[in-house]
């Protein structure tokens, strides 16, 4: 078999061979020396880079477990504000609903109210007198609008805020949001070991001083957060007062308006039977006279016909002008006429005072219709303010 290989030129001598072989090894052993010096300067700077990246890493680990700590700090504040807000948003939306309930309530005592002053008006026609009935009706009327004012404010007030809270309360849930998902991406990127992080959970490169921006518009946000709820429950808390207030005054009102009704159907009723017993004396009167103008008129014709005999027996009977018997007839006739004058004006006046008594009568009648009428209407009133 023969061996591929240069065919030299020349023939040389063995010591030639000799120093031929040394100046090959001796190059081997530079070659060889010089590369291994290469190789562990090489593996000396890597050695020093994966030192770097280690403390690097370190660093990084560090600077994420920091940021997690901070996230969860902000996230447990957020919560509770989140919850806070929340929990405000119910308590604040029943006040406002039992500030309608109650502003709608205020409709009843305003109704039954322009009920009773629209009889008021009416009554004027029969009653003259401006009582203490009327100005309390007209006080209740100006606080049961004062009332129901106040209670429409509050309506408003709150309204406005449960807005602001439900925007508030948007934004935390936003900002809550966007914590857990920054916390969960440092959380997998401090927890992976094989540095093979998924590109949809790698986070931007965070600009210097952003991280303090986003703090303070969190502490903003929580501060601002917490100023609203305070004044909430300030408001929340008018409200219930409000109501209690306004409905107190009403109440205590109405008894007050109540009591002078009663207090002037009273003076009313005491007026009605006066007037009843007066009426039944005039009457009672009135027929007494009747009767004794009956027995003036008897009297009078009883009278008048004893006088037309005396003069009938004075013109047909022949007597002497001088005797006893025509005297006694004259002087009982003059007696008749007198008594016959007499009772003619006794009737004259009894029928003056019938006539007076009947007038009078007339405007007891008058005034007890009226009065009358009046009890009804107020009667009226009460009944409607029972209900």
């Amino acid at each position: 078999m023969t061996c591929p290989g240069r065919k030299p030129n020349n023939r040389i001598s063995p010591n030639e061979w000799y120093d031929k072989l040394f100046q090959d090894l001796k190059a081997a052993e530079v070659a060889t020396e010089n590369t291994t010096k290469y190789r562990e300067k090489i593996e000396r700077q890597l050695d020093s880079l994966k030192i770097e990246d280690l403390e690097t890493d370190n660093d990084k680990n560090t600077e994420l477990t920091s940021r997690i700590n901070d996230t969860a700090g902000w996230i447990r504040k957020l919560k509770k504000v989140y919850n806070h807000v929340e929990l405000e948003i119910e308590l604040l939306s029943a006040a406002k609903t039992a500030a309608e309930m109650s502003l709608q309530n205020k409709s009843v005592p305003h109704d039954v109210n322009k009920f009773c002053l629209i009889l008021r008006d009416r009554r004027a026609a029969y009653e003259a007198v401006q009582d203490t009935v009327e100005e309390e009706l007209r006080r209740e009327a100006k606080l049961i609008e004062a009332a129901k004012a106040t209670l429409s404010q509050k309506c408003n007030q709150s309204f406005d805020l449960i807005c602001q809270l439900k925007a508030m309360h948007n934004e935390i849930r936003v900002d809550l949001q966007e914590k857990r998902t920054s916390m969960s991406m440092d959380c997998n990127q401090i927890s992976s070991k094989t540095k093979q992080i998924q590109p949809e959970l790698m986070l931007p490169q965070v600009i210097k001083g952003e991280e303090e921006m986003r703090a303070m518009k969190t502490m903003d946000r929580i501060k601002n957060a917490e100023a609203i709820m305070n004044f909430a429950q300030v408001v929340r808390d008018d409200i219930y007062k409000e109501i209690v207030k306004t409905e107190d005054a009403i109440l205590n009102h109405k008894q007050k308006t109540d009591y002078e009704y009663h207090k002037r159907m009273h003076e009313i009723g005491i007026a009605l039977e006066e007037l009843q017993w007066q009426k039944k004396n005039i009457e009672d009167e009135m027929e007494s006279l009747n009767d004794l103008l009956q027995n003036l008129q008897d009297s009078l014709e009883s009278k008048t016909n004893k006088l037309k005999v005396i003069e009938t027996r004075i013109e047909t009977t022949p007597i002497d002008k001088c005797s006893e018997a025509y005297q006694t007839l004259n002087e009982e006739g003059t007696r008749l006429r007198t008594l016959q004058k007499s009772l003619q004006k006794s009737m004259a006046n009894t029928k003056g005072k019938i006539n007076g008594l009947k007038s009078t009568l007339h405007v007891i009648e008058n005034n007890l219709r009226d009065k009358l009428i009046t009890q009804q209407l107020d009667q009226a009133c009460m009944e409607e303010r029972k209900k």
